[in-house]
């Protein structure tokens, strides 16, 4: 099934962007979702992050809802983790409506 779109525009009403940064021994992964859509939306999201080093794995994820007017960019989530030269991580955004539908989704490997 693919996402619902704005009858306006044609396209999906968001999209969603994983941005990783890494600074200080530190992976810093940001959530956004960036309206495409011609009116305000609620939407909820899940952002999830798995690591796997030397020391072991772990995980972490946070979730919320949110509203996002037309062309606007909303910050949804950030997660931080301790990393070196053998961190390895994958993370996962999922944006869905009130209705539960999949609407936007985003991942870094």
């Amino acid at each position: 099934m693919s996402p619902p779109q704005d009858k306006a525009l044609g396209t999906p009403p968001c999209t969603a962007e994983l941005v990783v940064t890494k600074a200080d021994g530190y992976i810093t992964v940001t959530g956004y979702c960036h309206s495409t859509g011609s009116q305000t939306q609620r939407y909820t999201y899940t952002l999830e992050l798995a690591k796997q080093s030397a020391g072991g794995q772990s995980s972490n994820r946070q979730q919320g809802a949110f509203e996002v007017a037309p062309s606007q960019t909303v910050r949804l989530s950030q997660i931080s983790i301790g990393a070196d030269a053998s961190t390895r991580f994958n993370g996962w955004l999922r944006i869905l409506d009130t209705a539960g539908h999949l609407v936007a989704q985003d991942s870094i490997h």
